[in-house]
């Protein structure tokens, strides 16, 4: 998980958290997305209003494209993408 390569690519403006927060998404769709990519479902409604709450905070530009970031990542190191993927 400390891997420079997987963070370089969550970093990456042409990437999926790139792309996601700079398109016109409500944080909700953006969070549905991170979900199914991550795990292959949405996310249940507690988890759903802590991601959408990091992401809405987060106006635009670079500070959306960090708080994406930060989702993937804490959907990345769960437990549930761990020990499934």
């Amino acid at each position: 998980m400390n891997s420079t390569r997987l963070q370089a690519r969550l970093v990456d403006a042409t990437g999926r958290a790139g792309r996601l927060a700079a398109g016109t998404l409500a944080p909700e769709s953006v969070v549905d997305e991170l979900y199914l990519a991550t795990f292959s479902r949405l996310p249940q409604p507690e988890e759903k209003a802590v991601a959408v709450q990091v992401i809405a905070a987060a106006a635009a530009g670079d500070a959306r494209k960090a708080a994406v970031e930060d989702v993937l990542w804490a959907l990345l190191n769960s437990a549930e993408f761990v020990f499934n993927h």
